[in-house]
């Protein structure tokens, strides 16, 4: 057997596939006495599991930090095992986000997490990069206008409204303090010390089955 049939028949020994990306908290909101939440998702960093014939859940991962990457496949096992109600509340958001992808807003109303609105990135104009930190929830508190604007205007790639609407939080260039770290969003490549390139993921998490 060649190295392309091994590598092959080692993946299909598997019955299944969990590839669950990487959420990021941009930061919270409240309208009234309801709790909301903006989560962005991330395709390059994921936690994959793969089932295999026994039921056995095998754990790949290319997030090199042990508490993003601990979090991530908490998140994931209870979407493979259905026992959403183990989590928090913010990991419960995370989950939910995970079957939408995008950028999208959240509402915790009475414990039971809802979509408030969704809307894809525009990756081909805006460009993205994180500065890794330890996980914190310390991130700004928005009014809900500005992240509908926000959202609007990373659907349409427009960087300059996105700016002026950044200005209004942060001195510096159009960046966001998330729960993973500073957020930068440009629109051109950056070479930007520190930080790495990250990419929206426009799509739900991938579950994939052997027939």
């Amino acid at each position: 057997m060649n190295k392309k049939n091994e590598e092959t028949y080692y993946l299909w020994k598997f019955r299944e596939l969990y590839s669950c990306p990487l959420p990021v908290l941009i930061g919270v909101f409240k309208y009234m006495d309801i709790n909301g939440y903006a989560v962005l998702s991330l395709a390059n960093y994921r936690v994959n599991l793969l089932i295999d014939e026994e039921g056995r859940e095998h754990v790949y991962s290319n997030i090199e930090n042990n508490e993003w990457r601990e979090l991530l496949l908490r998140v994931c096992l209870s979407i493979r095992r259905s026992s959403l109600n183990s989590l928090t509340s913010i990991e419960r958001v995370f989950a939910t986000s995970m079957f939408y992808g995008g950028f999208g807003l959240y509402l915790d109303i009475g414990g039971e997490i809802s979509v408030l609105n969704l809307d894809y990135v525009n990756t081909r104009k805006l460009y993205f990069y994180l500065n890794p930190s330890e996980y914190a929830l310390n991130t700004l508190r928005f009014d809900i206008s500005d992240l509908v604007m926000i959202q609007y205007a990373l659907r349409r790639g427009d960087y300059r409204l996105l700016h002026s609407i950044c200005s209004r939080f942060t001195s510096r260039n159009c960046s966001f303090k998330t729960s993973h770290g500073l957020l930068v969003v440009a629109n051109s490549p950056q070479e930007i010390p520190g930080h790495i390139r990250v990419i929206p993921d426009n799509n739900p998490f991938r579950h994939v089955i052997r027939y």
